[in-house]
């Protein structure tokens, strides 16, 4: 018995010099700290909607492909048809009463006079019909009674450039952005689900691609 309390006091000792050597192991460092950042490898709740006039998101993951931050982003796998009823637009989002954003403790989320931030890599094959008739971005919230805002259209190219991470940043208020929609009574103070919405233009007669775009670094401040 004292052989065996001195082998295993042997085996322990050496287990701590190694923990103190040049090869000490150490907490792995999180660099992304936003509300969204996709680092657990998967989705985080995000999801393609399945509204039958926006199924131009035909599935979200997790992806090493492109990281804004970290090692993950989100990826947004996309077919999009101009003047399509079911596929001119597409939306992605996360109900956050499920799946809580990272530090925040409370949902709904007040979000009024806040500006939500994140990184959008766009490839050139989702720009549209430029410069007449370009693809476009938009942020989508809903309250906790189901009213919409979506804010700004944003176009591919004149506003977000394309093959590369674009910060995209957007005031959120109590009135819909140029090209946007607010639902009468939306109390941006409640806000629920977030999300982000890609679409053709309304003009556009020639857009029919598969394609994928991704965000990352989902926060707000």
């Amino acid at each position: 018995m004292k052989n065996r309390i001195f082998i295993m006091i042997i085996l322990f000792t050496s287990l701590m010099a190694g923990c103190t050597s040049d090869k000490e192991v150490l907490a792995p460092v999180v660099t992304d700290q936003s509300m969204f950042n996709f680092e657990s490898g998967l989705a985080d709740g995000w999801t393609a909607s399945g509204y039958a006039d926006s199924l131009g998101v035909t599935g979200v993951s997790s992806s090493a492909e492109q990281a804004a931050a970290g090692d993950y982003s989100l990826k947004l796998a996309v077919t999009l048809v101009a003047q399509s009823a079911t596929l001119s637009k597409g939306e992605a989002y996360v109900d956050m009463r499920k799946f809580k954003p990272y530090n925040v403790n409370r949902v709904p989320v007040a979000l009024n006079n806040k500006t939500v931030t994140f990184w959008a890599y766009i490839p050139g094959d989702l720009k549209g019909e430029v410069p007449s008739a370009p693809n476009g971005l938009q942020v989508l919230l809903k309250d906790s009674n189901f009213k919409n805002w979506y804010s700004s259209f944003l176009p591919m190219v004149s506003t977000i450039a394309t093959n590369t991470w674009y910060k995209v940043e957007m005031a959120v208020s109590t009135a819909a952005g140029s090209y946007g929609f607010m639902d009468d009574g939306f109390d941006p103070d409640k806000v629920i689900i977030f999300g982000v919405k890609i679409g053709t233009s309304g003009t556009a007669t020639n857009v029919n691609v598969n394609s994928s775009f991704y965000i990352d670094a989902v926060t707000w401040k």
